[in-house]
């Protein structure tokens, strides 16, 4: 028998071997560009508004500052190196690996009535082995491949990290109670908290841990015919008891729980992602749930056509819901039955389906019916469960329990084979979506999305195609229409594109992009005044929306009103601080109003985003030389000829400023420059 930490350093290795090629993977057009790569905070690093604003905004889904924070460090220390940043997802992964593997080995030991001894080690191995199943199993599933290969998901493997570390907290409590050791489980959730909101669940965890393997409190019910008490079947009053006193000592957990939810719901409400009830009915979102247990245990025994989403459907079949319901109340009656004889039953399958409940669907986020990502810490309960039951059904068959190991081995094995088969679909957007396209039926945002990366690649024909097959799939999906618009503007066709938003508007006349291209349109025709109002709109449905506050400032600098147009680069700027022309557009309106210094700072911003941005060489030069700085400006002017030698503006200040420096020969020469390229500019027709 190999020692525990081999085990766990094997299943380490062989997981950051099964998920290396990504590696090679690149930035997907869902939710990486929202999160990582368009995301103002998280493109700036590490950076003390980043962290505040980690803390205090919600704009994109919930609260979770700890995975904002992890975002932040990633592109501090790698930039936007795609491959870097799904490396540090594969070792969270890894990581979270030997942690169910440490939780089996823990619990398991303390499971003093099926498994004699205590500790980390039995002499049959048995909790060894189970955990190295089950850890295994974790580690190769292809149900978990969404969770480990989309950067966006980062928020997953963060927060099974310290879900993980939470349970080894809490068995260590447990074995020794202290307050230090409690604050460890108070802290280790509360990071678990900051991270997904997922893990509110994890209070009810613990009870079910208390009941197998921990055994701090018997079973609370009874069915009938069981014992000869005349109240078989209702809660037996001295277990209540223990149950109470094992609820009262978590009340902090549970409050920890109820805040998280709290703060939850009121972000998504805060931006729209939470379904009115009116939009999904109460009925529709039941049925869904049912049939969201159901496929995800058909997933889980038999991960075959695995997307990126699964769309939800208008109405389920009345059959498929039938079918479902009967298939989940079963096995829910089974596993209740066994609660005594086979307590790993009711615990893993309560663990399994109790996870489930804030993502089942009953409160509807998003799009989809169910999502591979759901599943990463729900499944450890029924792998439990498994490791468990397995070894029990085929102890009484000869031989059985010898060939055990081997058909382990098997499946986890087969397990790798589809994951690293499913991995590769994570490739690229356009790998993505065209294989949910084909594992899927009317998938609107897989053709969606695979437009997106087809326009991404200029290939517009193409492009064109997938938004037309979203539209067919839901008519009333306002994103491809306004998606058509952009690749219609991207050909040149602006009046086809303007039509497109003008459509867009029609059906929702708060979309802020809609607005806002429709704005650059007019604005490019010369209509500058008719296009205030559309930027105006596109903030007041977006207030955070960086481009609209650009643009609009463009627009009021045209129209003669320097004031408001820097009120409006200025927000700009704190949501994209490095927005090179905004800096650059913001720096020449506060030049004019006399604030040199202010303006210099400006235009070094924009340099700094932008090296090669040559304007701003030459306006910071410009205001270095009015602030008396001739030896500095010297060298920005020179900067700025280097990226344009053919700058009229950057010759003549030059030589002013090598001029003031008493280089006169220098400064000569540099006039003569700017007074024949002059020259050859008036000769131009």
């Amino acid at each position: 028998m190999k020692s525990p930490r081999f085990i766990a350093l094997a299943l380490a290795l062989a997981t950051l071997a099964l998920f290396a090629p990504v590696r090679h993977f690149e930035f997907l057009n869902y939710d990486d560009n929202v999160f990582v790569t368009q995301h103002a905070l998280v493109r700036g690093g590490l950076t003390l508004d980043g962290v505040r604003g980690a803390f205090t905004a919600a704009s994109v889904d919930y609260w979770r500052p700890v995975s904002w924070l992890s975002h932040m460090v990633d592109v501090q220390l790698f930039g936007l190196d795609a491959g870097a940043h799904h490396l540090v997802n594969v070792v969270l992964h890894a990581a979270n690996v030997v942690l169910v593997f440490l939780v089996v080995l823990r619990f398991a030991g303390r499971d003093s009535a099926g498994l004699a001894g205590a500790g980390l080690a039995n002499a049959d191995g048995a909790p060894v082995l189970r955990g190295a199943f089950v850890a295994a199993a974790f580690a190769f599933h292809p149900l978990h491949v969404e969770s480990v290969a989309w950067i966006a998901e980062r928020k997953d493997v963060l927060c099974a990290f310290f879900w993980l570390l939470t349970l080894l907290a809490y068995e260590r409590h447990v074995q020794t109670p202290s307050n230090r050791r409690f604050a460890a489980v108070l802290g280790f959730f509360a990071l678990a908290l900051m991270s997904k909101p997922m893990a509110v669940t994890l209070p009810f965890v613990l009870l079910l841990l208390d009941y197998w393997p921990l055994r701090r409190a018997p079973w609370p019910f009874r069915w009938p015919g069981e014992g000869r008490k005349p109240d078989a079947g209702q809660p037996a009053p001295q277990a209540m008891q223990e149950w109470g006193r094992l609820v009262r000592e978590k009340w902090l957990l549970f409050a920890m729980a109820a805040a998280g939810c709290i703060a939850t719901w009121w972000s998504t409400r805060q931006i729209g992602a939470m379904h009115s009830v009116e939009s999904v009915s109460p009925g529709a979102r039941l049925a869904n749930a049912v049939v969201g247990y159901a496929d995800y245990l058909r997933l889980l025994l038999w991960p075959e056509g695995l997307a990126v989403i699964y769309p939800l459907p208008d109405a389920w079949p009345a059959s498929r819901v039938l079918v479902s319901t009967l298939v989940v109340a079963g096995l829910t009656a089974i596993v209740l039955r066994l609660s005594r004889s086979r307590p790993f039953a009711v615990v893993g399958w309560l663990w399994f389906v109790g996870m489930l409940i804030p993502v089942i669907g009953l409160v509807q986020v998003g799009s989809q019916s169910i999502a591979d990502r759901y599943t990463y810490l729900p499944s450890i309960g029924l792998f439990i469960a498994l490791a468990w039951a397995l070894p029990d059904l085929l102890k009484r068959t000869t031989g059985a329990a010898r060939a055990l190991p081997w058909v382990a081995a098997g499946l986890i094995v087969a397990s790798a084979v589809a994951t690293r088969a499913q991995l590769a679909h994570w490739r690229d957007s356009v790998s993505l979506f065209d294989h949910a396209i084909h594992v899927t039926e009317k998938n609107w945002v897989a053709h969606n999305n695979l437009g997106n990366a087809l326009m991404h690649a200029k290939r517009f024909s193409e492009a064109a195609r997938q938004y037309e097959l979203a539209l067919a799939a839901r008519p009333d999906n306002v994103e491809s229409l306004y998606n058509l618009g952009v690749l219609r503007s991207a050909e040149g066709k602006g009046s086809e594109a303007g039509a497109l938003y003008t459509r867009v508007l029609r059906a929702d006349s708060r979309h802020p992009r809609a607005n806002n291209n429709l704005g650059n349109l007019v604005a490019d025709q010369g209509r500058v005044a008719e296009a205030v109002p559309l930027y105006q709109a596109a903030l007041a449905a977006l207030p955070d929306f960086a481009e609209a506050h650009f643009n609009l400032a463009n627009a009021l600098a045209d129209l003669g009103k320097p004031d408001d147009a820097l009120l409006h680069y200025r927000a700009a700027l704190r949501l994209e601080p490095w927005h090179p022309q905004a800096n650059y557009n913001a720096g020449n309106l506060v030049a004019a109003r006399g604030d040199l210094r202010g303006a210099a700072r400006l235009f070094e911003q924009a340099i700094r985003t932008q090296p090669d941005y040559a304007p701003a060489h030459f306006n910071l030069g410009a205001v270095l030389l009015q602030l008396g700085q001739a030896s500095d400006a010297v060298g920005v002017f020179r900067s700025g000829l280097k990226l344009d030698g053919n700058s009229i503006e950057g010759h003549f200040n030059l030589a002013q400023a090598l001029a003031r420096l008493g280089r006169a020969e220098e400064s000569r020469a540099h006039m003569e420059t700017a007074q024949r390229l002059q020259a050859a500019r008036a000769k131009q027709p």
